[in-house]
């Protein structure tokens, strides 16, 4: 098996898989046009991340990112998360710190994803150098730059863009060791292996599918199977590292995640995968074009004669292939047995592989004026939907909606929330004190258990137990504040258990007022949808209307 040691091609022969010559000659005479450049790429990474980074309101996920980093103390962190999430801690600690340095605010929530974000661009060009050569590795930080995918995820408070950058990282160190074997670079490669799975449990797979790959190229090389136990221990440092968390990850896993079940076939799930990382459906054949000439590095290839035989560099792209695709079957095949294939988040665990991919497709291709038409049209596809991401609100009405309950809502109302973790996002923004209730799931904030969070769904006394408590509550003039998504929820048979709520609550209290108007600045339809009604009084006792 080729190996992934070696820099790039010296032949000043311009074929198809080795152009541009001029290129990267004038880079490589001057260092200062690489610094400079890297300098300028990182610089506009940062205004791309945190331009409006408050612009957006939170959404769901990040209300519960909020909700559980924000505890009393770091050990309640780490209770919180084992008893009521589905991931390891280490995001939930940063946010912690952050939250305690910063106030709660959303520039605070967000800033970690950005700073990962912005990590992520001199790292990209470190990976693509040290694997191919500067040019590609310039290119791979450019893309990454403009990436929308990137983008979006740097500009929520979700875990995801840390995920990428520790993968990154991972990936980085685990070549740099191979390029030159001592027990001295295993240190960063464990650690950021054990910060990779202490970010998301996707890391195991990366982890897997990295030493798939590598641990069968060395056993195959037989000059260096010797370096073979020192890998390995390397990865069981990083295994002993994780058995702090591992008991309540053990426990996490008994959690239901029915919400993440899909009936999309595995195909349709990488299909969808592509979709989210180009941001853009229509487009993707246009990306998985040059993702496809990129893969083709692994061949020389001449035309005249037609040849075509393993290259220098075919070690390499295999390394990138197999960890890339390793990580996402292992993902799919899990996901037969418990939901957890997110392709629009989850799967960002591999995107620095796919941006790399997208860099090489582009210098794979032969003549001067393709490679630049084709990174201007991947240019200008991605700026289009940079600018709706940074300037358009798309996300969530939830800040709206919170506002308008911070004004109209007495000391005695209840607000209801449907399904309830709508009230995560809400509940960030809101000013007011009043008694809150969450459908299905929880009385207060502090009640919310994932553990039974589908469970609550299927309970035969859910809704005739609800309305006796709001009956209860609802007493003298206080009013009803239902805030709902509507349509049905993402639990296998229990879709629509919020829609009969609704009409329950319809039938026997009486509407005052509902709006619908907080999604008129929006050119699509929100991420997340939110519908707020004002019932005051049962039907058969109403005194007053207004609206």
């Amino acid at each position: 098996m080729s190996t992934v040691t070696g820099s790039s091609r010296k032949t000043a022969t311009v074929s198809l898989l080795d152009p541009l010559m001029w290129i990267r000659a004038q880079i490589g005479s001057d260092r200062t046009i690489v610094w400079v450049s890297i300098i300028a790429l990182t610089f506009l990474a940062a205004v791309l991340r945190i331009y409006n980074i408050e612009n957006q309101s939170l959404w769901r996920d990040e209300g519960i990112s909020y909700s559980l980093s924000h505890q009393e103390s770091l050990p309640d962190v780490f209770s919180t998360l084992a008893n009521n999430d589905l991931h390891p801690p280490f995001y939930f600690v940063l946010l912690y710190f952050a939250i305690e340095l910063l106030g709660k605010s959303v520039f605070a929530l967000r800033l970690i994803s950005a700073v990962a974000g912005i990590i992520l661009i001199p790292l990209g060009y470190a990976i693509g150098k040290r694997l191919f050569n500067q040019w590609v590795g310039l290119l791979n930080a450019l893309i990454i730059t403009i990436s929308p995918f990137l983008i979006r995820y740097s500009q929520e408070a979700r875990q995801y863009n840390l995920l990428a950058l520790m993968a990154a990282f991972t990936l980085y160190f685990a070549i740099r060791w191979y390029q030159k074997p001592d027990n001295r670079q295993l240190i960063p490669y464990v650690i950021s292996g054990a910060l990779l799975i202490y970010t998301h449990t996707w890391g195991f797979f990366f982890l897997a599918a990295l030493n798939l790959y590598l641990v069968v190229d060395l056993w195959l090389n037989t000059s260096r199977q010797r370096e073979l136990p020192g890998w390995i221990v390397g990865n069981v440092i990083i295994g002993l590292l994780y058995l702090p968390w591992l008991p309540s990850m053990l426990q996490q896993l008994d959690f239901r995640t029915d919400w993440i079940t899909t009936t999309d076939s595995p195909f349709q799930l990488l299909r969808l995968t592509f979709e989210y990382w180009t941001a853009a459906a229509r487009a993707t054949p246009f990306y998985l074009l040059i993702f496809l000439i990129g893969v083709l590095y692994l061949f020389d290839i001449e035309l005249r004669p037609f040849k075509m035989s393993l290259g220098k560099n075919s070690g390499k792209v295999m390394l990138l292939i197999v960890t890339a695709l390793a990580t996402l079957v292992i993902a799919l095949v899990l996901n037969e047995f418990k939901p957890s294939f997110k392709p629009d988040r989850y799967t960002i665990v591999v995107y620095p592989i796919f941006t790399l991919l997208l860099a090489l497709g582009i210098v794979n291709l032969r003549f001067r004026w393709v490679m630049l038409g084709a990174l201007f049209i991947l240019m200008a596809l991605w700026a289009r939907k940079d600018l709706y991401y940074l300037r358009d609100p798309y996300k969530s009405v939830a800040r709206d909606v919170a506002a308008d309950l911070n004004v109209n809502v007495k000391p005695n109302d209840v607000i209801v929330f449907t399904p309830d973790p709508l009230g995560q996002s809400v509940q960030f923004y809101l000013t007011t004190d009043n008694f809150m209730l969450g459908y299905a799931n929880w009385t207060s904030m502090s009640d919310w258990n994932i553990d039974g969070w589908v469970d609550a769904w299927f309970k035969d006394d859910l809704q005739p137990a609800t309305l006796a408590l709001l009956d209860e509550r609802l007493a003298g003039d206080a009013c009803l504040w239902l805030v709902y998504a509507p349509g049905p929820i993402s639990i296998p048979d229990a879709e629509n258990v919020t829609d009969d709520f609704l009409v329950a609550v319809e039938e026997r209290y009486t509407l005052v007022r509902e709006f619908r108007g907080y999604d008129e600045g929006f050119s699509e339809p929100p991420f997340e949808d939110m519908q707020l009604d004002q019932y005051c009084g049962k039907r058969e006792a109403l005194t007053r209307r207004f609206g």
